[in-house]
């Protein structure tokens, strides 16, 4: 549901010109980690009684300040990609057992 509202923003007089909704799923991670552009702010005293607040709220800050120096070098070095490309599968694959989530599940969850 949230991805289909994502999907529905675009530009009413060139929808060329963005914004742009990646379907790849590496294009998807690097949206993560990148982030996306903050709404404004409203204060909840100029909203009128028909708007909900959480339309206001930032949707994605992301991992890195992409607007620094740092941040864009940061961002150059992140290699996303939709598969296992050729010099990564001849590697030995790893696995992080704190990060899978059938692990970090509560007991009590069905």
């Amino acid at each position: 549901v949230k991805f289909l509202a994502f999907l529905r923003k675009r530009m009413n007089t060139n929808p060329s010109r963005g914004p742009f909704h990646f379907r790849a799923p590496s294009r998807i991670f690097w949206r993560t980690v990148r982030g996306e552009r903050r709404p404004p702010k409203i204060p909840p005293e100029f909203l009128p009684g028909i708007f909900p607040i959480p339309l206001f709220f930032a949707p994605n800050p992301g991992m890195l300040p992409h607007k620094t120096k740092r941040g864009q070098a940061a961002l150059e070095r992140l290699k996303v990609f939709d598969g296992i490309p050729p010099p990564y599968d001849k590697r030995k694959r790893m696995v992080v057992p704190a990060a899978l989530k059938i692990i970090r599940l509560k007991p009590t969850r069905k």
